[in-house]
């Protein structure tokens, strides 16, 4: 499978690429002098991410990041620390030992977890461990921590308006993206819209998602919420690129608009989970990298899942979705309101230039959009 629908499509920096003085910095307060380090291949970022081996012995895993290599990235990692800091210490994601800021360098140390990226193509026996893992990971973390996250229905804190902003049309002209096709994109364009209009969203409002706490037992993305702005993604390569989404799209916008109704809840979700940030143990699922962390509606990290998972060979999304403990008794519109808001994100994004340092990040979001639009056309 291309490492691009693996998910690593970045540029890594290694560890003897951070300034002296940040090096310098973590062995103090590790203790202890590096003596090894093995950069964790995987994702979209150019930080460093490794697990760094200790004269004693000791071993832990370490991410640094700089605005000098990726604007947001301070920003990101900040958030991440003070999630992760307040997960309840049964919470299933690697303990954070300490970290530091010094106003431009961001570092951050774990304990190191011994397991492993799911093997992709996804294996039944992976996919289903971790379906059952995102049930027990909503119910541990409903009510949500006190930590300070975004709310999933706060579109000025978390917006996911990537379809209305599309159909407002582009502000101005952007750089084409990456021409390298994709590894898992069809080959032939996307069938053409349906003869008969979709079905138009809900006139009445949405019945709300349950607000009582998720039954413990046996949920993307969700990446991140927007940090470029969608505005100025050009309709001309819309109509290229998603013929069925250009036909449809006051429709889509539409529905799009109905999901601030739906998104609210008092869950901590991950928000933006794939394939690279869970590791597998003997024991139990791993989440890992909680920089898009947001409280909101249980099922929502189920259905940003989605896209990902079925692009990388993890089966039938749509029967995923009608049988998942998470979906159950939920309104059929609000999780077909969530599903438009996470696939308006992937369309929008894909159709932006490229960041220098994640050059095929637009492909990885379009292979997600491609695999979201399949899902949302089984209910529209």
């Amino acid at each position: 499978m291309d490492a691009l629908l693996t998910g690593s499509g970045g540029t890594r920096l290694r560890w003897d690429q951070l300034p002296e003085r940040i090096r310098d910095e973590v062995q103090r307060r590790l203790g202890d002098r590096v003596v090894a380090a093995h950069v964790q291949h995987g994702g979209f970022s150019p930080a460093f991410a490794g697990r760094l081996r200790l004269a004693g012995g000791g071993r832990v895993f370490v991410k640094a990041g700089s605005a000098a290599h990726d604007a947001h990235i301070g920003t990101a990692f900040r958030h991440e620390a003070r999630v992760v800091a307040g997960l309840p210490e049964h919470a299933p994601a690697p303990r954070l030992r300490w970290w530091f800021d010094d106003g431009d360098w961001v570092v951050l140390a774990f304990d190191e977890a011994t397991g492993a990226p799911p093997a992709l193509p996804w294996r039944r026996t992976d996919r289903d461990r971790v379906l059952a893992a995102l049930t027990a990971l909503a119910a541990d973390l409903t009510p949500a921590p006190k930590v300070p996250v975004p709310d999933l229905d706060d579109e000025n804190a978390f917006p996911l308006d990537g379809f209305r902003t599309l159909a407002a049309g582009p502000t101005e002209q952007l750089a084409a993206p990456a021409t390298e096709p994709l590894a898992a994109a069809p080959t032939e364009p996307l069938a053409a819209a349906p003869t008969e209009p979709l079905a138009a969203a809900p006139t009445e409002p949405l019945a709300a998602a349950p607000t009582e706490p998720l039954a413990a037992a046996p949920t993307e993305p969700l990446a991140a919420a927007p940090t470029e702005p969608l505005a100025a993604a050009p309709t001309e390569r819309l109509a290229a690129g998603y013929p069925w989404v250009a036909a449809e799209l006051a429709t889509l916008a539409s529905w799009e608009a109905r999901w601030p109704e739906v998104a609210g809840g008092d869950t901590l979700l991950h928000g933006d989970l794939r394939a690279d940030n869970l590791l597998l143990t003997d024991e139990r699922v791993l989440f890992v990298d909680w920089p898009g962390a947001v409280r909101g509606v249980a099922w929502f990290d189920l259905v940003a899942f989605l896209p990902s998972l079925m692009m990388q060979g993890g089966g039938d999304g749509a029967r995923i979705l009608a049988t998942h403990p998470l979906t159950a008794g939920v309104e059929p519109a609000a999780l077909t309101a969530g599903l438009v808001a996470i696939t308006g994100y992937f369309v929008s994004q894909s159709l932006l230039p490229a960041p220098t340092r994640l050059p095929r990040i637009r492909e990885f979001q379009r292979a997600q959009a491609l695999s979201a639009i399949d899902l949302l056309r089984t209910r529209l």
